[in-house]
């Protein structure tokens, strides 16, 4: 996979995972998030990530703020 370029102009989960886990075996970042994904999305990467057998993602950024809450239509959070 490395250096090839998609032909639909896409980049798979399991291309990210690579490319990504090979950075963090490399000394040259510490680990690496999504941002502004769903569950699907975080979940299909931590399986590609796994499956490769490299770092998968450590960290979710969504959209956040006092004017934009959009987020909590999608999460529920638990409570005590």
């Amino acid at each position: 996979m490395q250096g090839e370029v998609s032909q639909s102009g896409t980049t798979s989960f399991a291309e990210i995972a690579e490319a990504m886990g090979s950075l963090v075996q490399q000394g040259k970042i510490r680990g690496w998030g999504m941002c502004n994904d769903n569950a699907y999305g975080l979940m299909g990467s931590l399986g590609a990530a796994r499956a490769l057998g490299v770092e998968g993602p450590c960290v979710m950024q969504n959209d956040y703020s006092l004017i934009n809450r959009r987020v909590e239509v999608r999460v529920r959070v638990r409570g005590p």
